[in-house]
């Protein structure tokens, strides 16, 4: 059973840690390694943005699994991310990890639909995502390279 909480100020080096993972690097739209200023510089926008929600989890022994963001792009629609730390890949936290921050943020945002754009060889997030209730709206060009959208809303 996985636990969460919002992002704080504290978490600014291990969000760090997560967002330069090689893998993590790969599937993202932009794979460039993330400079220590930018990091900082975007996590604390971040932390005081009202646009984004940041969700850090942890596991039943107190380690932290991973991180979800959500960023609203309008009064309607948010775009969501995830990224699961190396040593728990794998074991199906990435699904409960949606799965609970979805649900959370569609009750704090009524009427709001989330967005999952996810590299079309990207399959275990394909995966993880349709496991947490998301729908497959069909194949894109986000970024400039194919891709999937899925979608969940709370209707």
């Amino acid at each position: 059973m996985l636990t969460y909480r919002r992002a704080i100020l504290s978490d600014c080096d291990m969000y760090f840690e997560w967002v330069n993972d090689p893998e993590v690097r790969a599937n993202s739209f932009n794979s460039a390694f993330i400079t220590k200023e930018e990091h900082v510089n975007w996590f604390n926008d971040a932390l005081s943005n009202p646009e984004y929600s940041l969700f850090v989890f942890q596991d039943e022994q107190g380690n932290y699994v991973g991180q979800v963001r959500f960023e609203k792009i309008n009064n309607q629609e948010a775009e969501i991310s995830v990224s699961v730390a190396l040593v728990h890949r794998g074991n199906g936290v990435s699904k409960e990890m949606l799965k609970i921050s979805s649900d959370a943020f569609l009750q704090e945002n009524l009427g709001f639909i989330i967005i999952a754009n996810i590299k079309k060889n990207n399959t275990s997030s394909i995966h993880a995502f349709k496991r947490a209730g998301f729908v497959n709206r069909g194949e894109i060009l986000y970024g400039n390279q194919p891709s999937i959208q899925y979608i969940k809303s709370s209707s």
